[in-house]
């Protein structure tokens, strides 16, 4: 077992085979990530509505003041930029 005198495959450090991994691995991710960009550019996502907030948004602060504050309402929600 391993690559001596007679065999047909070279000795290879575990440095260089964590290396070419690792390279294999960036290449792939930076390869599916301009994947990802041109179908943005083709599908972009759908605009929200100016001043709809985001159901997921508003059930997370609601969440959030029930917990802080029992029996609160939350009645408006804005965003400050």
């Amino acid at each position: 077992i391993g690559g001596g005198r007679g065999s047909a495959m070279p000795d290879t450090s575990l440095l260089t085979v964590c290396a070419v991994a690792a390279l294999c691995v960036f290449v792939v991710l930076s390869f599916l990530a301009g994947v990802i960009q041109l179908l943005n550019l083709a599908f972009p996502p759908p605009a929200a509505p100016q001043g709809a907030a985001d159901p997921a948004i508003v059930a997370a602060v609601t969440q959030a003041v029930q917990a802080s504050r029992p029996g609160a309402r939350v009645t408006r929600i804005e965003e400050l930029k």
